[in-house]
């Protein structure tokens, strides 16, 4: 299960944004400009995460964009967190 977490660097850039402050939500095109990539692109990386069930899909209150989140209940979501926090240092965040 490992393996379908850490492949690729668009994976890690959303672990990373979504994972060093999990009350954060993003936006498909938010995370598209972001990143410099095609929205499938995004939007691939964004339905992997969401099928084991470390980002999950944040109700919007207005109705138009889907917003993901961290899954903070996830089992391995401490896990992956303490790696980025250590990858990324303190002092980045």
């Amino acid at each position: 299960m490992i393996e379908t977490f850490l492949q690729g660097k668009i994976r890690a850039k959303l672990l990373t944004k979504l994972l060093v402050n999990p009350t954060n939500t993003v936006y498909l095109r938010g995370l598209e400009k972001e990143f410099g990539v095609s929205s499938n692109t995004v939007r691939s990386e964004l339905n992997k995460l969401s099928e084991v069930k470390l980002i999950e899909i944040a109700p919007d209150t207005e109705g138009y964009q889907k917003q993901y989140r961290a899954n903070p209940k996830h089992p391995l979501f401490d896990n992956l967190r303490g790696i980025i926090l250590k990858q990324v240092g303190v002092d980045a965040i």
